[in-house]
């Protein structure tokens, strides 16, 4: 699903666009005859009606790039997931493995013996990349065909192959994991500040447009169109009705309300309508 920012600002862009559709005409119509009385020998009425459309082709052009660039993220993202959550299932169980030999060691050469012997100092990690280096403590000493281990209580022995041997398969597939998963994060960086860029170009195309339109609109008599197509001051690339209507406004804030269409100006507010693993 795409992200609430995206979607408002679409809900708005659309809308105001959606009012130059249904009010184009009607607008023109009306500025065309108020600028007709200021005309002077020679000059014409401006095609009111071209620029209104024109207007709402860049604002449609700026919505459909903004939408491009937010569900690109998002597949980005989404390429992602099955790899997040085995990489997340073996941090579970690579945790545990290292607990349960902590827990081992401990029982076979006496309490705290595992920092010393394992290299396992403090908790077992849970972040995976973390959790890698502690791992590979482990096999760094363990590893070692030349490794010599203190005998331990009661004669039992410790296989230092089969330690490696149990910890290896885990550790090498998460390492791998943490690896890619780290060279899709720098693809999705890229996408987020694609994504991001083409919110900006939006907001400013959003709020020159739209206050056109609510000029235009102003201009010809139409204060309640006009009113439906501010640009809110508070939320950038968002109708101040759009933003009022869905209680987005801050603590305090009352939009004011507007005069009739045709009648006087409205005063005050219108009206509502991850890094790469070590080796």
């Amino acid at each position: 699903m795409r992200d609430k920012m995206i979607r408002d600002r679409q809900k708005s862009g659309v809308s105001v666009g959606a009012s130059v559709d249904t009010h184009a005409e009607r607008v023109a119509a009306s500025l065309e005859e108020a600028l007709a009385e200021l005309l002077e020998e020679g000059e014409t009425v401006p095609d009111v009606r071209t620029l209104l459309r024109i207007l709402q082709r860049r604002l449609a052009t700026s919505v459909d790039d903004l939408v491009a660039a937010g569900d690109l993220h998002l597949e980005e993202l989404d390429n992602d997931v099955e790899l997040r959550q085995r990489r997340d299932q073996l941090t579970v169980r690579l945790g545990a493995t290292v607990s349960r030999f902590r827990s081992a060691l401990d029982g076979l050469y006496g309490p705290g013996r595992a920092r010393q012997i394992a290299g396992l100092i403090g908790r077992t990690e849970q972040e995976p990349v973390a959790l890698l280096a502690q791992t590979k403590r482990i096999l760094d000493r363990f590893g070692n065909p030349e490794v010599q281990l203190d005998p331990p209580d009661f004669g039992v022995q410790v296989d230092p192959a089969a330690v490696a041997a149990r910890f290896q398969p885990d550790y090498q597939e998460l390492r791998d994991i943490v690896t890619e998963l780290s060279r899709e994060n720098r693809k999705s960086d890229d996408t987020f500040v694609a994504k991001s860029e083409a919110m900006t170009r939006y907001d400013e195309h959003f709020r020159w447009i739209a206050g056109a339109l609510e000029s235009l609109y102003h201009l010809a008599g139409h204060h309640v169109l006009a009113a439906r197509v501010k640009p809110s001051t508070r939320r950038p690339g968002r109708t101040e009705e759009d933003v009022v209507t869905e209680g987005s406004d801050g603590p305090g804030e009352e939009p004011g309300s507007g005069g009739p269409e045709g009648g006087e100006p409205p005063s005050g507010e219108p009206p509502s309508g991850e890094p790469e693993a070590g080796s």
